[in-house]
């Protein structure tokens, strides 16, 4: 079976497209205080309750700004 850009008759690339917002960031989560590496969680539900929050990605709690 030919390429794509063969069976086109031209160069021709493939992309993949995604959402821009679809990254979870500690600093846009609503409970997140703080910058860097002083943030802190403060959802009081949350198991880091006002502890570092280094991540978002498996976070239960997360709510975007």
């Amino acid at each position: 079976m030919p390429n794509l850009s063969q069976m086109q008759g031209v160069s021709a690339h493939l992309e993949t497209l995604k959402a821009k917002d679809s990254r979870r960031h500690p600093a846009h989560c609503i409970f997140a205080e703080g910058k860097g590496i002083n943030r802190v969680c403060t959802c009081p539900q949350c198991e880091i309750y006002l502890q570092h929050c280094g991540t978002a990605k498996l976070c239960g709690y997360y709510e975007k700004k």
